[in-house]
Formats: structure tokens, C-alpha cells, sequence
């Protein structure tokens, strides 16, 4: 998609869209003569030159071309955070099945993870791209580069980044199709041999026509949630097969589906989850450019001047997107108390 835009519009080195914002109303002329950027998500960063990269592999220190390490590394993580939940968490919960939910709930806790934070709306995003005013300190032992380097960041623009999450489902859906059909027309499972019923030549056919739906239905034979009396073992094996090979280096789209965080409900949000170490635009740029899935490249970046702050944070706030409105908590009533005082004190 090519928004509809007046203003400049480029194309990165990996393929996403930039678009430059020179105001408040250009934000939202934008999102009016594109529909609002329908089926899209949206993620704030108040720095344009970060990456779309989670906060544990920011904190990586190895091999980031090996990517069994990385993912062995991100296992570890969570079976640590997982045994240090014990008598501090009674909700009920499947380790496995409910990966994603206690991923969420330590990322609004501070835990380092391999999610992205989204939301589907655009103005949540651009107040968390504000949302801090901007500091340097400058020290004493610093080389003028290094301060040259701090000042720069001061005017860096702050960005909006604008995701197709439909096209990317749909292109998670094309390959675990893909995967499954080969897995099950190759007989390439290691059993002593290939069985199947009605039941199967039924489920394997509505697979191969029915594209995204016949696609979940293999996410649903392993989550359980189609009965599986009639399917075989090996039909089993070959979603198993299929679901783990595409998540090993697809991103996936994550919408807990528990209330663990009432954060979460107030910021409309959902994450991404990045399976190897790269960055999510370079993730999503590697797959799109060597699939047979031909679409545009589902992602759009908004460039914003800091200078606008100011008048952003208000025309926000006066529209209800606030710290109280996005944090139902102590904190949230805390930041929004000092930002009214503040807000009268420069009156």
C-alpha cells in the first residue's frame, strides 16, 4: 500500500515506506485519505534511527547469525521467568499454550522479551513516540564526537511505525500451508509408514482450497480445537512439522486472549514475536523478498520533527489519550497529576 500523500514518500534499503509528517494536521489527513490505515497496527519510537527490535535481543551479546543459539537463549529466559513467577502469580495457566500471554505480562512488568508492543490505534502510538521529553547529559571526560553524537539526537525525527498485520497473518498462513501440503504429499514424516481416513483426505483437501481458513484449521488440530477422533498420526505430525518450521523464522502476530494485564485492554494492544535475531523490518523484509507470497511490503514508517512535541502531547491529551486513560493504575493517575500541574504552571 502507497499512502495517499502530498508530502515526500520514499523507500528504505529494505523496501518499508517512509513518510514524512511536517504537522499534526498532516497526521491526521493521512490517516483520513487512508481509511485510516485499515487492518493495520501501529508503534511509537521516540527515536527514528531504533530498530523494530525487541528488548531481549537488544541485550543479546552473541553469534546474531546463529539462530538455533538465539532461540535457545530466548528458551532459557522464559523457563527462568517462569520458575520466578512461583507464589507471585495465582492466575491458572498452560506453559506452552499460554507462551504469548506470560510474555505480555512481563513485558508490561520490565521483563526483557522477544515482543514488540502494537496497538490499533494510531494516536496511542504517536503519544508513546512523545511521550518522553528528551535529555542528554553531557559529560566531562566526553570526545567532541561524542557530544556532536548527543546534541544530533536532541532534532532526530521521532516515528510512527504502520504494520499490515493482515498481510503478514496471511503470509504466516501461505507458508504453514505450504509447509503442511509438502510435509503430507512428500511422505516425508519419519513413521514406518503413511496412513490416512476419510477423515484425513477430508481435513488435507480443505487444507489445500480453503487457503487461510483450511490454514488455521491446522493451528487448531494442535491447540485442540478440532476434534481430533479420525485424524491420524500422521496427518498430526505433518502440522506439528508445519508449525514448527514456520515459526522458527516467521514473526508472528500475538493477541493474548487472557485479562493477565489491564494495561494491555486500555492501549488496544497486541505484540509482535520475533523468532530470530534480527530486526523485525529485516525479519519481515528477508521473507517477503524470497517467497512465492507476492505482496506490498507491509510496513510504513512516519517521520515526525520532535519540535512538534508540544502540541502533539496536547492535542492528545484533549482527546483523551493520556497516562491516565492508558495506565488504569496508581502510576497512571500520578504522571497525569503532574502533567496538569505542569500544564498550569506554564499557563
Amino acid at each position: 500500500m502507497f499512502p495517499k500523500y502530498n508530502g515526500k514518500v520514499t523507500t528504505s534499503k529494505i523496501g518499508y515506506i517512509e513518510c514524512k509528517i511536517n504537522s499534526v494536521q498532516d497526521f491526521f489527513d493521512l490517516l483520513k485519505d487512508n481509511n485510516n490505515f485499515h487492518g493495520y497496527q501501529f508503534r511509537g519510537q521516540d527515536l527514528e534511527s531504533y530498530k523494530l527490535e525487541p528488548t531481549i535481543l537488544r541485550l543479546y551479546s552473541g553469534n546474531r547469525a546463529k539462530v538455533d543459539e538465539y532461540q535457545k537463549h530466548v528458551h532459557e529466559h522464559y523457563k527462568t521467568f517462569l520458575t520466578s513467577l512461583r507464589g507471585r502469580f495465582n492466575e491458572s495457566f498452560d506453559a506452552n499454550r499460554d507462551k504469548y500471554e506470560i510474555w505480555a505480562l512481563g513485558q508490561h512488568y520490565g521483563l526483557a522479551t522477544p515482543l514488540l508492543d502494537w496497538t490499533a490505534t494510531p494516536w496511542v502510538a504517536l503519544y508513546f513516540a512523545f511521550r518522553e521529553k528528551r535529555q542528554i547529559i553531557i559529560n566531562v571526560n566526553d570526545t567532541k564526537d561524542e557530544m556532536s553524537n548527543k546534541i544530533n539526537i536532541l532534532s532526530e525525527d521521532r516515528a510512527v511505525y504502520c504494520l499490515n498485520a493482515v498481510k503478514v497473518i496471511e503470509g504466516y498462513y501461505f507458508q504453514l500451508r505450504h509447509y503442511f501440503l509438502e510435509c503430507y504429499d512428500q511422505n516425508s514424516m519419519d513413521l514406518p509408514f503413511k496412513t490416512s481416513s476419510e477423515y484425513d483426505n477430508s481435513f488435507v483437501e480443505s487444507v489445500r482450497n480453503n487457503k487461510k481458513n483450511g490454514a488455521y484449521d491446522v493451528l487448531n488440530v494442535i491447540d485442540g480445537f478440532i476434534d481430533n477422533i479420525g485424524i491420524t498420526d500422521y496427518t498430526k505430525k505433518c502440522c506439528e512439522y508445519a508449525i514448527s518450521k514456520v515459526n522458527s523464522y516467521f514473526p508472528t502476530i500475538v493477541s493474548p486472549r487472557k485479562g493477565f494485564n489491564a494495561r494491555l485492554v486500555n492501549q488496544r494492544g497486541l505484540f509482535t514475536f520475533s523468532p530470530t535475531p534480527d530486526s523485525l523490518e529485516k525479519e519481515i523484509f528477508t521473507i517477503w523478498s524470497n517467497s512465492d507470497h507476492k505482496a506490498p511490503f507491509p510496513l510504513i514508517k512516519l517521520l515526525i520533527p520532535d519540535v512538534l512535541r508540544d502540541e502533539i502531547i496536547e492535542t492528545l491529551y484533549e482527546m483523551n489519550i493520556n497516562e491516565l486513560s492508558l495506565f488504569p493504575d496508581i502510576h497512571g493517575a500520578c504522571q497525569y497529576s503532574n502533567w496538569k500541574l505542569n500544564r498550569k504552571s506554564n499557563l
